[in-house]
């Protein structure tokens, strides 16, 4: 199986639809205005050393990104904020955020921080790709970011992750439970569900289809995933699926 392709990975969109792509080649934030038919990067002012941009959110004028390989080879993870005054900052920094340089499940690198998701009022959470993990950063009143927890999975790894393997794209429903997408099940010599739910509160996971202990016949390689953007609609759930 080959690995993915760097290039744009996920996106979102602000209350104005535009949207905002995270480009992993480029090191750079690509915006869409389809008002203005425009293609634009947001590099914000100063020197911005986004490496590999991957996850992408948007809330009450924040844009938060993911940086799946810090430039800095001894930098943990980092999530960046772009926000009204035109600069990108680094927003939080762990070493749970960070992929593992000795520990790969992969045949290839694999990310760190990859995708994030926002639920309101103040939660921000972030799905480590190549520790397995769900990540919760409490957003404090002055919005710097509070400590970075584990939600699901452990570090370093207690036994196999189960369903918890490697999750990519990450977004909320209207209960505020969390879905991730996993890679094939051919990938792992263990069962693996493409679509899962984890409950934010306990931790637990659980399979929204499968699990496969082979291919899913749904899906080749899923890789992020949204719900509709209706008034109120967390309920239709949308899987990117690009061929490995």
């Amino acid at each position: 199986m080959k690995a993915q392709q760097n290039g744009p990975k996920q996106c979102a969109c602000d209350p104005s639809v535009n949207v905002y792509i995270a480009d992993d080649f480029n090191h750079a934030i690509r915006k869409f205005a389809p008002k203005a038919k425009r293609l634009t990067s947001v590099l914000g002012k100063g020197v911005v050393k986004i490496r590999r941009a991957h996850g992408v959110c948007v809330h009450e004028g924040y844009l938060y990104v993911t940086d799946s390989y810090p430039a800095v080879a001894t930098d943990p993870g980092l999530v960046w904020r772009y926000g009204a005054a035109g600069t990108f900052e680094v927003w939080a920094r762990s070493d749970l955020l960070a992929p593992d340089p000795v520990i790969d499940p992969f045949p290839f690198p694999g990310p760190g921080a990859n995708g994030i998701a926002f639920e309101p009022p103040n939660h921000v959470y972030v799905a480590n790709n190549e520790k397995s993990l769900i990540l919760h950063i409490p957003v404090l009143p002055d919005g710097s970011a509070g400590e970075v927890e584990v939600v699901a999975g452990s570090w370093p790894p207690a036994g196999p992750p189960g369903l918890l393997f490697a999750p990519d794209g990450l977004s909320v429903d209207n209960e505020g439970n969390l879905y991730s997408v996993c890679p094939p099940a051919g990938l792992a010599p263990f069962p693996l569900s493409p679509v899962i739910k984890i409950d934010p509160g306990t931790g637990q996971v659980e399979s929204v289809i499968g699990p496969y202990v082979g291919p899913s016949p749904l899906f080749d390689f899923p890789t992020s995933l949204a719900f509709g953007t209706g008034s109120r609609d967390r309920k239709s759930l949308f899987v990117v699926n690009p061929t490995s």
